[in-house]
């Protein structure tokens, strides 16, 4: 039994990188995990890498940009596994390096989109259910 055995998992950006890992790890401990990214292949892969070694997940295309994707992807995680239980605000952009002085106002303002007003936007969307479980 793991860690994390009956827990349910979100894990935004998990489509590769360090949210596949922590979406494989997550697994490799007993979490059911939603596998939450943009790019759809990614997460399926992640998915398939997942229940290939005996755990439990799914792909839901997210865009973190989103209000609609951020509810959609909560309410997949509470329909497909009954509740929710880890919020994992993994996914996330640079500004393609530039200088401060050189970084267009689309650009700033997209990095702070997904870094940090998404990361709001799934927190309050999901503190209902951590507050209930609470109790």
């Amino acid at each position: 039994m793991g860690r994390l055995t009956n827990q349910v998992a979100i894990i935004t950006g998990a489509g590769g990188g360090i949210g596949r890992e922590i979406a494989e790890l997550y697994a490799k401990e007993g979490a059911k995990v939603v596998v939450a990214d943009m790019n759809m292949e990614g997460a399926e892969e992640t998915v398939a890498g997942i229940t290939a070694n005996g755990g439990q997940a799914i792909a839901i295309k997210t865009n973190v940009t989103v209000e609609e994707d951020i509810d959609a992807m909560v309410n997949a995680a509470v329909e497909t596994f009954g509740s929710l239980d880890i919020l994992v605000n993994n996914a996330g952009i640079i500004d393609n390096m530039y200088a401060a002085a050189n970084v267009p106002d689309d650009v700033w303002d997209r990095v702070l989109e997904i870094n940090t007003k998404s990361v709001m936007r799934t927190m309050r969307k999901v503190l209902p259910i951590f507050e209930e479980k609470k109790a």
